[in-house]
């Protein structure tokens, strides 16, 4: 009896720890060379800190892998993600802040991610089902970029997120993080449209951190209900799309 119980309690207490292990694993894919780097900094900064809030709150730990400059290629972006399998992975993150574009013989809706270092040109696609393939529980993936053949450079305006970092207890960052399953991606862009940048940051990654402090005040919250609040902070200025599954 006594070598049951504690076999019982063995098995018991490593299969907590496996729940309590589970991480958040994030890749940014950055363009930090083109004429967007300063602003692309800026969202890098305000992401990070609302993950690191995000770890605290949920008891994930966190790892982030950057590709940005030189250093993002299509090779070394397949190589990180291949290097997640087998992994604990809770929650996977991918965000990319760069320049997209499509073409009059896309049908899909999403753009495709330009990496300057080779001039490479990178389907959505490809990485979504890369992504899907490590069998996480939750697949996050924002992509702010435009999705339109031309480029065009943004006005000058100063812009801040609140940001997720603040002192207070967010409990639908839980409900988002911890009892969650799918994939969520979401592109800053409509097809045709653009998704603008300025120095202080971007309108769609700030409008989704500051969505994430707004909507994970209650517990009540959902991925549709950040997405949907995030696409209302961009409007009229852009229109983002998502999709959940």
């Amino acid at each position: 009896m006594g070598l049951f119980l504690n076999t019982f309690l063995i098995l018991f207490c490593f299969q907590g720890m496996t729940v309590y292990c589970e991480e958040i694993r994030a890749i940014f894919a950055c363009d930090t060379i083109s004429d967007i780097k300063v602003s692309t900094k800026h969202d890098v900064s305000n992401l990070t800190k609302a993950l690191s809030t995000i770890a605290k709150q949920t008891n994930l730990s966190l790892k982030i892998d950057t590709l940005e400059g030189r250093e993002l290629t299509h090779h070394r972006l397949n190589a990180k993600i291949d290097s997640l399998r087998g992994k604990n992975n809770g929650v996977v993150l991918f965000y990319y802040s760069g320049h997209g574009f499509r073409t009059d013989r896309m049908s899909t809706i999403w753009p495709r991610l330009y990496f300057p270092a080779k001039k490479e040109r990178v389907l959505t696609e490809e990485i979504t089902e890369k992504l899907k393939s490590l069998g996480a529980r939750l697949v996050i993936i924002l992509l702010d970029c435009c999705n339109n053949p031309a480029i065009v450079k943004s006005p000058l305006m100063v812009l801040r997120a609140k940001g997720v970092g603040q002192p207070r207890n967010m409990p639908g960052l839980k409900t988002l993080f911890l009892r969650s399953r799918g994939t969520v991606i979401a592109s800053g862009s409509s097809p045709g449209g653009f998704s603008f940048s300025y120095k202080t940051g971007s309108i769609f990654t700030s409008s989704f951190i500051d969505a994430l402090s707004d909507r994970c005040l209650s517990e009540q919250t959902s991925w549709q209900a950040v997405m949907e609040q995030t696409i209302a902070r961009c409007a009229p200025v852009q229109q983002p799309i998502y999709r959940i599954s």
